[in-house]
């Protein structure tokens, strides 16, 4: 029976091409759409994490109570020993110090307001990140130089090389300025990233900004989120109640979104798998109804119902298995090959959605077991199918069949 099945496929090749080219978009469709958007999700948890809070953030408690009036007072002294202190502790892989403010950019002869970022040049993950460019040179550690944006030259018709005076509050109440040489620009994968931003080493920042070396938080990244609620009891202890320790998950408004969004992306992908499944339930129905005369030839010729019936079961199940495994291998080509190009999500309004941790480039990719997952559900839909359609050769008369003209 195997092998009659085997030559009904190659004997009608239309039939053979049009069910298998059903199967083969089913499972194309969903795989790319679970290999675009589960990363867009993971994006949004890797960016909030590198980029806005770390796994953990530390800052002293006051200053979290009166950050609305942005209190530099409160900033933490000695950041630097203090992070190097918990980078020896286990599980955690970076200390990040950070400050960052509102001041004012004094350009051509007009104050500008502005977000400061105050970073560590050599080991920030604002410079240091595969997802990060740098254009131009990347600014000392304690120099009067800055990096920017490439938003923010391209909004003020600044360049590599121009001066710009920044002028900030204090942490005894005044203010302060300084004039600062640009010497870099800044394009990240995150898009909350690419607004106008001036990059100032944090120990300039500090002497600006009279914090006398110290940063405003600091933000630990760890290795296992299993032991973060474990370090955050150890951070506690050792700062003590002056400092407010607190895990992403408390401080990020996103993280119940990106839940939500793991949520519908898998909802999403069901729904195209429904849709994927109907087309292919259609296709391989209308095969099997359509050759009434020839199920008819062969029961007359002494083949029981069961045995036919048996015959268009492994037919269409080997029919769907070449276009599951075709589709298969196109699909991973396509995605590898999107996974290196990577997707510009500017151009679906992703630059225009601040705030939200998406990165402007998404680099498709899908774990493997996703791929014989959806193949073998759309190869069992297939089969369902198939078994559903042939169905009617219990009812059949073959005298009216053999007489229909199919």
């Amino acid at each position: 029976m195997f092998r009659l099945a085997l030559r009904n496929t190659m004997r009608n090749k239309r039939r053979t091409i049009l069910t298998a080219f059903a199967v083969f978009i089913a499972i194309f469709v969903v795989l790319v759409v679970l290999a675009w958007l589960l990363p867009v999700v993971d994006d949004m948890r890797v960016n909030n994490i590198r980029h806005m809070y770390g796994n953990i953030r530390i800052r002293k408690a006051d200053y979290t109570k009166y950050e609305d009036v942005m209190p530099l007072q409160f900033f933490i002294e000695d950041a630097e020993v203090l992070a190097g202190k918990i980078e020896e502790m286990q599980d955690v892989t970076h200390v990040e110090c950070l400050s960052t403010i509102y001041a004012s950019a004094y350009i051509d002869g007009e104050m500008k307001s502005t977000m400061v970022y105050g970073i560590d040049p050599t080991v920030s993950n604002f410079t240091q990140r595969d997802d990060i460019t740098v254009t131009g040179s990347i600014m000392g550690k304690d120099e009067r130089e800055v990096m920017t944006s490439t938003k923010f030259l391209y909004d003020y018709n600044l360049k590599i090389g121009d001066n710009i005076t920044i002028i900030t509050r204090t942490a005894q109440g005044g203010t302060n300025g300084a004039s600062f040489k640009i010497v870099g620009t800044i394009e990240a994968n995150d898009a909350a990233l690419n607004v106008d931003i001036i990059y100032m080493p944090i120990d300039r920042l500090s002497k600006v900004a009279h914090m006398e070396g110290g940063a405003l938080e600091l933000r630990v990244e760890i290795v296992d989120d299993n032991e973060q609620e474990s370090l955050i009891n150890s951070l506690k202890s050792m700062l003590g109640e002056d400092y407010e320790v607190v895990s992403w998950h408390e401080i990020s408004v996103l993280y119940s979104m990106i839940n939500i969004y793991n949520g519908m992306v898998f909802l999403i992908a069901i729904l195209f798998f429904i849709i994927a499944s109907t087309l292919i339930v259609n296709t391989t129905m209308m095969s099997v109804m359509e050759r009434k005369k020839e199920l008819s030839t062969m029961a007359s010729l002494g083949f029981s119902r069961w045995k036919i019936r048996l015959l268009f079961i492994e037919e269409g199940t080997l029919i769907s298995l070449f276009g599951g495994v075709a589709s298969m291998i196109v699909s991973f080509i396509v995605i590898s090959i999107l996974n290196k190009t990577g997707i510009d999500l500017a151009k679906f309004g992703v630059d225009e959605v601040e705030g939200w941790g998406f990165s402007r480039y998404s680099y498709p990719f899908i774990e493997g077991y996703w791929y014989f997952i959806t193949t073998a559900g759309m190869i069992a839909v297939s089969f369902i199918a198939t078994i559903i359609a042939t169905r009617h050769i219990k009812r059949i008369e073959i005298a009216d069949a053999l007489r229909e003209d199919n």
